[in-house]
């Protein structure tokens, strides 16, 4: 997670968080500078730079959904994953982060609003405004994997405007990224991430297990 510092709570002025300094931007346009680095379409860095960037968002995740009132970020995404000078990976933007209510354990009935987040990283049943809990962190984390192992963005196949994938949500319709763009090892964690029947999803902590073997 990005440092918190501290806090700007002067009355006349907008509430303002001030956090660590990341320089190397967010993950989407480190991407996009890549890309014309390289002169091409797609570029997409080496497996250990992947397993090593996924491990981090997936122990943040971890860090959040086992609180005792767990933390819900319901925007994640490339550009709320942000980079220090060493190229490490850090999640940022809570702006639209909830934490889910005490439920005795039991956080399967919680009702939130729906329709929040970003279009392309949004869980099927964010969309439908059903009820939803904690993994739809997990689901975004899975198509955040695809970002970083195709070098594309999830749906692209379906075309450029983001729309069409809520569409095929409200039909009914369970579309998926393109699971043979990204590399073979890291397929089976991201097929579990996405799955349609959210308490199939793993947990953040299975993610963190399942990644360092």
């Amino acid at each position: 997670m990005v440092m918190f510092l501290g806090a700007c709570l002067d009355q006349d002025a907008p509430i303002m968080c001030i956090t660590e300094y990341m320089p190397g931007g967010d993950l989407e346009r480190y991407y996009m500078a890549k890309r014309r680095e390289k002169m091409t379409d797609v570029w997409c860095p080496p497996l250990w730079r992947i397993l090593e960037w996924s491990s981090a968002v997936a122990r943040a995740l971890a860090f959040l959904h086992h609180r005792e009132a767990p933390l819900i970020h319901r925007d994640l995404k490339p550009l709320n994953l942000l980079l220090n000078k060493h190229l490490e990976v850090k999640v940022a933007d809570m702006g639209i982060s909830k934490v889910m209510a005490a439920t005795k354990g039991d956080t399967s009935s919680y009702r939130m609003t729906g329709g929040v987040g970003s279009w392309l990283y949004m869980a099927p049943e964010v969309v439908r405004h059903e009820q939803y809990n904690e993994k739809v962190d997990i689901y975004a984390f899975a198509l955040i994997m695809y970002f970083m192992s195709s070098g594309r963005a999830p749906f692209y196949q379906l075309g450029r405007d983001p729309e069409m994938v809520l569409k095929e949500y409200l039909r009914g319709h369970e579309p998926r990224p393109v699971i043979a763009d990204c590399h073979s090892q890291l397929r089976d964690i991201m097929t579990s991430a996405w799955h349609v029947d959210e308490k199939l999803r793993p947990t953040a902590e299975q993610l963190v297990e399942e990644l360092s073997e």
